[in-house]
């Protein structure tokens, strides 16, 4: 995250840190439903028309399935709003522009960061994800039913 958090251009690091967020989707939703190999795995996500090749995509179906919750799904909508925005706007953008600002606000972070800059939120909203994410990924171990365990519990909030 550093490097995005680093650049000159708003709309570079908006990429870059969404990236992350994205990525971590991939992950998650991978070990929820137990990709069973690289071609499955590309065919769900790398494909161009994979069905869970687009952001939103992979939003829906993670809170469908009951892997993400409110508060993980509203950061996620915000992310990709904000990612596209950037990557589609034609005018000179950046994390203080109204639409962003406004966007980054309804960010649900701990109070202790609501007074950071709009990009670093953002920065931290994509960071949260992906790390807990990585965490999960590496150390829950479950047992039984997995989709009894996702509908009980939500593995992001």
């Amino acid at each position: 995250m550093s490097a995005a958090e680093g650049s000159d251009s708003d709309r570079a690091a908006a990429l870059i840190m969404a990236s992350f967020a994205d990525v971590a989707m991939n992950g998650l939703i991978a070990y929820a439903i137990r990709v069973p190999d690289l071609t499955a795995l590309k065919a769900l996500f790398i494909a161009e028309r994979g069905p869970l090749y687009e952001f939103a995509s992979k939003i829906y179906f993670a809170k469908a399935i009951h892997i993400i919750g409110k508060d993980t799904t509203n950061n996620l909508e915000v992310i990709r709003n904000v990612r596209n925005t950037f990557a589609h706007a034609i005018a000179d953008i950046d994390f203080d522009t109204s639409e962003i600002s406004r966007a980054c606000n309804r960010l649900i972070l701990y109070n202790e960061h609501v007074s950071l800059s709009n990009r670093l939120k953002f920065g931290l909203a994509c960071d949260i994800i992906y790390q807990r994410a990585l965490h999960l990924l590496f150390t829950r171990q479950l047992s039984g039913s997995l989709s009894e365990k996702l509908f009980d519990s939500p593995l992001l909030p």
